[in-house]
């Protein structure tokens, strides 16, 4: 049986650039709470847009269960991080 692969554009990343909602919220200094009702289509527009234009690239995905955040989405979606996760 043949497999059909998607040829969709999707990067990839190094692991270490990837976080869960929560670790990415905190290293962004925003609530996860409202990341998390972003993530799920509760929000303002321009945001909202942003997720789903990251989603469709393969930098936000849910596992799981668990919402996986690549630094490239958050950095599109936030800019720059707030903290520095090699303190």
């Amino acid at each position: 049986m043949m497999h059909k692969t998607c040829n969709c554009n999707q990067t990839t990343f190094p692991l270490s650039q990837i976080h869960t909602a929560k670790t990415a919220a905190e290293l962004w200094g925003i609530s996860y709470d409202t990341f998390k009702n972003q993530l799920k289509g509760t929000g303002k527009k321009e945001t909202l847009e942003k997720i789903e234009r990251c989603k469709e690239h393969g930098m936000i995905a849910k596992d799981g269960g668990i919402w996986l955040v690549s630094e490239q989405a958050m950095i599109k979606i936030f800019g720059s991080p707030k903290i520095d996760k090699n303190l």
